[in-house]
């Protein structure tokens, strides 16, 4: 991946670990609508909420909120308090490239690797495909 990146932008080449906490409701209201509470720690501590994907779209489109806490511990409790409970804990090894405006992630889980782009839309995460020579119709998102 970073030999097919480098030419076009920068590299973030160290892999980062990072343990992810998701929570919800005790009855699963949230993973039922497709939204996802998570804090996650790695060299920061940062609480994001997504919501669900719009329907219709070539890639995964969701609202997201995300936002660096200063104690990763606190904030756990904070959201157990609130009655949300730890419903997946999983750590990854994440890489990121930078191909000009698209992000390219690279995720390294105990079951296997994942790669996630992220661009300002679905035609510049296509053309990043594209350049990395993968093909566009077998992508996991449609």
């Amino acid at each position: 991946m970073r030999t097919a990146c480098s030419p076009w932008g920068g590299v973030r080449p160290c892999a980062r670990l990072e343990t992810n906490l998701r929570f919800d409701t005790p009855n699963g209201q949230l993973a039922r609508s497709r939204q996802v509470l998570r804090l996650r720690q790695d060299a920061d501590a940062r609480l994001t909420y997504k919501g669900p994907a719009q329907p219709g779209e070539e890639v995964s489109i969701r609202k997201e909120i995300e936002f660096t806490v200063g104690n990763f511990d606190a904030a756990r409790h904070f959201l157990e308090a609130l009655g949300y409970q730890v419903s997946v804990t999983y750590e990854k090894y994440r890489t990121t490239y930078q191909m000009d405006i698209v992000e390219v992630v690279l995720d390294e889980l105990p079951y296997g690797k994942l790669r996630r782009d992220r661009g300002p839309d679905a035609k510049a995460v296509q053309v990043a495909a594209l350049l990395l020579k993968l093909d566009w119709q077998a992508r996991c998102y449609r």
